[in-house]
């Protein structure tokens, strides 16, 4: 890979004001919530365009880099940086953002930048967009497992691949990489929806919710025609949709309009009018668009805010498993008019109810639903920490398990 664009600097617009506290942190209550945790003795990974040192993120560590050769603390994009912020950061002065989980530790891969490229072209007759793809794909599930090795118990990967459901690509090793991680590492895995009309023509709304239609199908599964991955692997990732700073409730979506739809999305978090924190430590609410700067917002925020919860709650509960802790978060939510829907799930993430509802865990397992069990490598040996070997590494054990994760394609395409 080689950069071929500026990196990108955050900016500050009239709208929202940087210095109020931020409307979706008030929506959250998580002053309210940090009485009962903030993340202590909790590791989030994230996995995203690299992560810059920030004053305000205060235990924060690189683990690889995909794109070039950093340890995963540079951040060309200014995206990865945001979304950290978001999920760790502590209080500071000048403003009253504070992030969802300000004491977890947090560990930082890049696996892609829009501001570089590939140095090689395609081989002859690959479609370039789709190399495009899988080649961020792979990427994807070398970091997952190394996130997963490294002692992760939540990974935050606030970036998708939408891939046009007439026309799939091969996905084995992240199938692979989210079962082993999820399963065996008892990780949470936690991945933005995705965002309609973000440039990418392949992000589509896909059909709602429709028991009445399809009683045997309410979710509209044999009817998707654009695939969000990773949160295609519905029983390992949980994936998350945008509302408005409205929220959701009994007589109220406010999914937000570019979120985009599919039956795998499981919960919903603010994710328009976003502020979060700059590389310098203070609050921003903008990114350069094509016309100057644009606000903030998008489900990878949205993402960050449903990791720092699921952070709180493990912090709290360190005997629950990552099952436990989805369903904990997914049950407390607040839901729409409609009850699940493929636009927000169960509903707006509520932290304070994830932390003090008094109801039990429920099963320690997650339920799988595949015709048979995939049975999964043993975990490879730690990785050298230079970003090319440890892809190497990595992607040697999923081509070693590759075969295991046809049975998981097979019926996801067998459900369409």
């Amino acid at each position: 890979m080689q950069q071929r664009k500026p990196c990108n600097l955050p900016g500050v617009l009239p709208t929202p004001p940087v210095g109020d506290i931020p409307q979706a942190q008030t929506l959250l209550d998580l002053d309210k919530a940090h009485e009962f945790s903030t993340g202590k003795d909790v590791t989030v990974g994230i996995i995203d365009t690299g992560v810059d040192r920030n004053p305000r993120l205060r235990d924060l560590e690189g683990a690889g880099d995909y794109v070039d050769s950093s340890d995963g603390l540079v951040d060309c994009d200014m995206h990865g940086t945001l979304v950290a912020s978001i999920i760790a950061a502590a209080r500071g002065p000048g403003d009253q953002f504070v992030g969802v989980s300000p004491d977890v530790k947090l560990l930082s891969i890049r696996q892609s930048s829009a501001q570089y490229s590939r140095q090689a072209p395609p081989d002859a007759g690959q479609n370039p967009q789709q190399a495009e793809t899988a080649g961020k794909i792979d990427a994807l599930a070398a970091a997952i497992v190394r996130l997963a090795n490294m002692g992760a118990r939540v990974i935050n990967m606030s970036v998708v691949a939408c891939i046009p459901a007439a026309h799939p690509i091969d996905q084995t090793n992240l199938a692979v990489a989210v079962r082993y991680a999820a399963v065996v590492k008892d990780v949470l895995l936690v991945a933005a929806a995705g965002n309609v009309g973000a440039g990418n023509a392949d992000c589509q709304l896909n059909p709602d919710f429709d028991s009445l239609n399809s009683p045997d199908d309410p979710r509209n599964w044999n009817h998707v025609v654009a695939v969000s991955t990773p949160s295609w692997f519905y029983d390992y990732v949980l994936s998350v949709g945008a509302v408005d700073n409205a929220g959701a409730g009994a007589d109220k979506t406010n999914a937000a309009k570019f979120s985009m739809t599919g039956p795998w999305v499981d919960i919903a978090a603010p994710g328009v009018d976003t502020i979060a924190l700059g590389p310098d430590g203070n609050a921003v609410n903008a990114l350069p668009g094509q016309d100057g700067l644009v606000n903030l917002f998008g489900t990878s925020f949205s993402a960050a805010y449903v990791s720092g919860v699921a952070a709180l709650v493990r912090s709290k509960y360190p005997d629950w498993t990552a099952a436990q802790v989805r369903r904990r978060l997914t049950s407390t939510a607040h839901a729409g008019p409609r009850g699940v829907d493929n636009a927000i799930g169960y509903g707006l993430v509520d932290p304070v109810a994830a932390l003090t509802y008094d109801g039990g865990p429920g099963d320690r397992n997650i339920v799988e639903t595949h015709h048979q069990t995939l049975v999964v490598q043993p975990p490879p040996p730690p990785p050298d920490t230079r970003a090319q070997r440890v892809a190497l590494l990595a992607s040697v054990v999923m081509i070693a398990a590759a075969g295991l994760a046809g049975r998981w394609l097979l019926r996801r395409r067998s459900r369409r």
